[in-house]
């Protein structure tokens, strides 16, 4: 039962320095102690190239992207002579309350964005204590997902 368990905290702090940290397959297999070819097996049946994917559309990656867009139409809106294009108005609205929302809303993205930066914090200070972490806030993730 030990090594089992010994073996799932690596396959998480595997997952932790995939998602977080932008390693390599070949540096993290080193630094876990596992094969490259496990460490594939992990990635394809734990689905961690989505996770990936999808912490690309975290709420500070989104709120980025809108911010930008509000920017280039309050330029376009300022370039405009005369009577200002009502296309250009609706727009802003639009996004501006879709930043709103987006900045008042507590979702599971907010949580791991959350985990994301204490356990990368954490690796450096306590690896051990940071591989239970990890392990625990998958868990809390997973149960508000399910939520």
């Amino acid at each position: 039962m030990n090594t089992e368990l010994l073996w799932n905290d690596r396959r998480e702090w595997a997952k932790a320095l995939y998602l977080h940290l932008g390693k390599t397959e070949t540096e993290i297999a080193a630094t876990v102690g596992a094969d490259e070819s496990t460490l594939r097996n992990w990635i394809r049946e734990g689905l961690w190239e989505e996770m990936k994917r999808t912490m690309l559309t975290s709420k500070k990656a989104q709120l980025e992207r809108y911010y930008l867009l509000l920017e280039d139409l309050n330029s376009k809106l300022k370039s405009e002579n005369g009577v200002p294009d009502t296309k250009i108005i609706n727009a802003i609205i639009k996004l501006t309350t879709a930043i709103c929302k987006l900045e008042n809303e507590d979702t599971v993205c907010n949580t791991i964005v959350v985990a994301e930066q204490f356990t990368s914090w954490l690796l450096n200070m306590d690896l051990e204590f940071a591989k239970k972490v990890t392990v625990h806030f998958d868990l809390f993730i997973k149960q508000k997902l399910a939520a």
